[in-house]
This record gives structure tokens, C-alpha cells and sequence, in this order.
């Protein structure tokens, strides 16, 4: 299976176009941050709308920054943004060089903690080489890892050699629908039912139990941030 991902410089505007192409998948960044201010992408709303009942699966995600609060306060902000997750939907956090976490093991069991009780799914965990050594599956159990290598050009090229599943393998490939030009594609063996149910179960997500907790349950050494890492040590 491949799909696009797509933020507020690379979208699309023929939806046809792209459900020809891409029926499976539609990736689409929620939320990142510009000197420490959080904000909601300006296309997360109109693309949601546009593509989201339209493809099988459509996967959110939100590019944190250590500038930019607790990991608490970055998840909360992305679930507030996002609201009720739809049965076809999922979430990814998107650990970058770039974001500066200076503990990303620890940012990722806290963002996971808040994000994964609220929305009733596991996340997606989005790992370059430059993080493969702190995130590794250790840190991110049974989660959906996807790691990023791109091959310069609009085909693949050589995998990533962390481990993955799904690969981001270029920033140059098609992007059916959009007027933007070449954009980023990805690739995964795994089908778009397989991932909703490793991410929410058979049922969507329906029937996994719910903490009704807030973000000081999740800080460091609360309830869920315990109950976190006593997950992670028995998934892996």
C-alpha cells in the first residue's frame, strides 16, 4: 500500500484525483508549533473534511517541540484539535531532529500516555535515523513505527535499517490531486484493516477500556505514566 501525507504546503484539492490513486490511505498533520506557540495546521480542518470519509484509513499527526510545552500539554492540545477519533482513523506522533526532545523516550511514553487514554488507540510513533537509537522498539512496543529514507528521487530506493513499518522513502514522488508539486510517499505491507486493528482492536477501538484521566495523571510518576511503562515492559 502506498498514500501521501500532506501539511498546509503540500495538499489536496481533487479528491478525486487522489481516491483514484490512493484509496487506502490519506495522511494529514494536525498540529505543530512556531517558537514555542502550538497551532493547528490551517488545512487539518478542510482536508479532514474533504478526504477523511472518502478513504479507508486517514491518519493524523502532530510535530512536537521541546520549546513548546510538556508533553502533557502538546498532547492535549492535539487531542482538543482532533476531537472524537473516527472508526477509519488514527494518529501518529512525529518525533523529529528538529523538534529538540532532549529526552525522547521519556516524551514519548508521556504524549503516548495522555493521547492513547483520550482517544481510546495506540499511536503511531514516527522515528528518523537520527532517533533510531533512543526510540527503539524497547520504547515503542507493539506501536506502529514509521522511519523515514528517502531515495532522492520519485521511486525507492534502500530501506530504512532501523526497525519499521511503514517507510516514508521519499519527499519527490507524486502526489495525485494536489497542485503542489512533488511531495512525500510512503509504503507499508501492511493493509489498511491490519493497522486499525493493531492501533484499535476489531472493534475500532469500541471496546478497549478508557482512563478518564487529565494531564497531571499523566506527569511524570502519576498513574498513568506508572501504568505506561509497566505496558511497555510487558509488550516488549
Amino acid at each position: 500500500m502506498e498514500f501521501n501525507d500532506g501539511n498546509k504546503w503540500h495538499y489536496v484539492t481533487d479528491p478525486d484525483a487522489y481516491v483514484r490513486a490512493h484509496p487506502d490511505m490519506y495522511e494529514m498533520r494536525t498540529c505543530s508549533a512556531l517558537n514555542g506557540q502550538m497551532y493547528i495546521d490551517p488545512q487539518f480542518g478542510p482536508q479532514r473534511r474533504l478526504l477523511q470519509p472518502r478513504v479507508r484509513g486517514y491518519l493524523h499527526y502532530q510535530f512536537p517541540y521541546e520549546n513548546a510545552g510538556t508533553p502533557e500539554r502538546q498532547a492535549d492540545f492535539f487531542c482538543n484539535a482532533i476531537g472524537e477519533l473516527r472508526p477509519n482513523e488514527m494518529v501518529m506522533l512525529d518525533t523529529e531532529d528538529a523538534s529538540g526532545l532532549r529526552d525522547p523516550a521519556n516524551f514519548v511514553h508521556r504524549w503516548c500516555a495522555v493521547v492513547e487514554a483520550r482517544l481510546r488507540t495506540l499511536a503511531w510513533i514516527y522515528i528518523p535515523s537520527g532517533l533510531a537509537r533512543k526510540l527503539t522498539r524497547a520504547v515503542t512496543g507493539q506501536r506502529v513505527v514509521k522511519a523515514p529514507r528517502y531515495s532522492g528521487h520519485a521511486g525507492r530506493g534502500t530501506p530504512p535499517t532501523w526497525p519499521y513499518d511503514v517507510w516514508q522513502y521519499t519527499d519527490r514522488g507524486p502526489f495525485p490531486g494536489s497542485p503542489h508539486g512533488a511531495g512525500d510517499r510512503n509504503f507499508t505491507g501492511w493493509t489498511v484493516d491490519q493497522l486499525l486493528a493493531r492501533c484499535r482492536g476489531a472493534s475500532g477501538g469500541g471496546d478497549r477500556p478508557v482512563l478518564r484521566l487529565g494531564s497531571r495523571d499523566s506527569a511524570p510518576g502519576g498513574p498513568v505514566h506508572r501504568l505506561q511503562r509497566i505496558l511497555n515492559e510487558v509488550l516488549t
